[in-house]
């Protein structure tokens, strides 16, 4: 979102979470399902997991404040100046625009909005690792790994509990799309 009034309800970001992993229990699989995975990935949606996974760990300063790191790396990245504002989206335009031209732009409308994303391109049903998840218009994300049997996904997503974490969740009720 745009506003730094808005921060998503906690039982938006925790509902449909299995587990949160813990930062070196993440980087150990996300290395290892990106070495099974990437031949069904699209190339620039790899790419954009992989500059996720160095930044597991980033956190917010003071929490809850939207400020410190995130600010700085991923949301003035886009708006130079701005004040603290919620930054989910901005941390998924940030790790793509990273990985592509590094012009501080993205192809959909804006980085800092999750409805842009979700706008962007047309949903895919069924997720794979490096596709884009999001919950509505209010939080998104980066899949890393999907179980289509179990119906759940692996993410690492900013602003989940201040910080850039790996969650796995399952996927009815989320959209996807594909970089």
């Amino acid at each position: 979102m745009t506003s730094g009034s808005y921060d998503p309800p906690a039982e938006v970001i925790t509902e449909g979470v299995v587990r949160r992993f813990s930062p070196r229990e993440a980087a150990r699989l996300v290395e290892r399902s990106t070495e099974d995975l990437t031949e069904r990935a699209s190339e620039v949606g790899h790419a954009v997991v992989l500059k996720a996974r160095t930044q597991l760990g980033v956190r917010e300063t003071p929490p809850g404040s939207n400020g410190g790191v995130p600010l700085e790396r991923y949301v003035r990245w886009f708006a130079p100046g701005s004040t603290p504002v919620p930054w989910c989206a901005h941390f998924v335009s940030w790790c793509h625009d990273q990985v592509t031209d590094r012009n501080r732009r993205v192809p959909w409308r804006s980085a800092g909005i999750v409805r842009a994303v979700r706008l962007w391109r047309p949903h895919v049903q069924v997720p794979l690792h490096g596709d884009f998840f999001g919950i509505g218009d209010q939080h998104m994300g980066v899949v890393w790994a999907a179980d289509a049997t179990a119906r759940t996904i692996r993410t690492i997503e900013g602003n989940y509990s201040d910080a850039v974490v790996a969650v796995e969740r399952r996927w009815p009720g989320l959209w996807f799309v594909r970089p």
